[in-house]
């Protein structure tokens, strides 16, 4: 589809530190000068806080950079109405048209390319997204029929809308929350799948809001005690694009490589949850026994782990090799996730230069263990609030030097923003407080 067909209307985005869409709206007649030279941006739009003021200014009123689209990020959003919106992807430039130092996009860009340079490798993902239709009185039993039929139309329409933007959707079904639902896309090469991820979350957004209904994202919302997820699928492919993260002679059926990137993750484990789990209310759900994440943990199948190797099953071992992945479960809709898998690369990729042995946690539960069998397991418990996050992310040497500079700067604003204003709010209320913004 080119974009005259899709409307006369083109939002040139950014996503920003908050995993909050920004950017400007230009009629389609301006956006073969805007692909080029792009279109205005303001520094301190980086820094916007979660209430949408800006606390703290380090750019101060005086600095201007250039969104520049990458029209192959572009999709439909309402497809089907009388005012559709076509939405195009952006890296954010300097008026040289250099990357800023402080964009999201080009640090992943960047830091997939070092991993090619230096391993050889490139990273498949995909991605699965969890989320509640409120109010959704005729929910009933998860994963039922009885639940999917009774928001079928609206399910029916997300779905089409996803197929006619190019987001290559897998699943959708009801899930174990009461009118949560998942929505899984098909693997895609890293920085595609991201964009596409972004994007999947807008469409679901705006057609549910057309059938009534509000799409939360949030981690955790007030009617559930399960919570969101923003499910990492991941698997490393070599230059000629062959899966390489599979072994079937490995009791785990992971290959060297892939065991030594995920010695990485474990290894920073507490740090990256700084970028996969980025909001107050991130840590209502990273507790044990809701099927999410506390630990770092490495398990075969078991949704309890930081890190879960995914069966694949297949008649021909070969095949399924072809086809092996993990999957990193700590992370939610609230994060960046350029800036999440950009960190993971940069953990992974020490993994790959200096592996360390990765112990397995099938089955196992942290929490009837002693301190001194975690620690000789190798085993940390996550953080158990922003602020912690940030702190493991502050002693990480490693994490914290690789991320540019004014990045870091920039989100350290915006998160430490954000945990100071929960301090002293209930948890209720910043459970509803999020639910509205997500």
């Amino acid at each position: 589809m080119t974009l005259s067909q899709a409307g006369k209307t083109v939002f040139v985005a950014t996503l920003d530190l908050l995993s909050m869409v920004r950017g400007r709206a230009i009629p389609e007649s301006a956006f073969r000068d805007a692909s080029n030279d792009g279109v205005g941006w303001v520094p301190a739009n980086h820094v916007l806080c979660i209430d949408g003021d800006i606390r703290e200014n380090p750019f101060g009123s005086c600095e201007d950079l250039r969104l520049v689209p990458d029209a192959d990020t572009a999709v439909t959003i309402g497809a089907g109405t009388e005012h559709p919106t076509r939405l195009v992807l952006s890296s954010i430039r300097n008026m040289d048209g250099s990357p800023w130092e402080a964009c999201p996009r080009a640090w992943l860009e960047a830091t997939l390319e070092k991993l090619a340079e230096t391993h050889g490798l490139s990273m498949v993902i995909g991605t699965e997204h969890e989320f509640y239709l409120l109010p959704d009185e005729r929910a009933t039993q998860p994963f039922s029929l009885t639940a999917f039929r009774g928001q079928q139309q609206v399910l029916d329409e997300i779905l089409s809308e996803l197929e006619v933007s190019n987001c290559e959707p897998e699943t959708i079904l009801p899930e174990y929350g009461r009118a949560q639902y998942e929505l899984t896309c098909r693997p895609a090469p890293a920085l595609r799948a991201l964009d596409r991820a972004i994007c999947v979350r807008e469409i679901v957004r705006d057609t549910a809001r057309r059938f009534g209904l509000t799409a939360v994202f949030s981690p955790t919302a007030s009617h559930s005690a399960i919570g969101n997820g923003f499910h990492v699928h991941m698997s490393l492919q070599d230059k000629e694009g062959r899966n390489v993260t599979g072994d079937p002679a490995d009791i785990a059926g992971l290959s060297d490589q892939a065991r030594a990137f995920l010695s990485g993750l474990v290894r920073h484990g507490r740090a990256l949850t700084a970028f996969a789990s980025p909001s107050p209310v991130s840590y209502n759900r990273l507790v044990p026994h809701r099927w999410s994440s506390s630990y770092t943990t490495v398990g075969y199948r078991d949704r309890e782990c930081m890190l879960r190797i995914c069966p694949v099953y297949d008649s021909d071992p070969m095949r399924a090799v072809r086809r092996a992945h993990f999957e990193y479960r700590v992370p939610d809709a609230t994060c960046n996730p350029y800036l999440l898998v950009a960190a993971m690369l940069t953990a992974g990729s020490e993994g790959l230069a200096t592996p360390e042995d990765l112990s397995l946690s099938e089955g196992l539960d942290p929490e009837a263990l002693s301190s001194g069998e975690l620690m000789a397991r190798g085993i940390a418990r996550l953080p158990q609030s922003l602020d912690g996050a940030l702190t493991a992310l502050g002693t990480d040497q490693v994490l914290s030097a690789a991320v540019p500079p004014l990045l870091l700067q920039c989100y350290l604003i915006v998160k430490r923003d954000q945990a100071a204003k929960a301090v002293g709010q209930s948890a209720e209320d910043l459970i509803r407080y999020y639910e509205r913004i997500y």
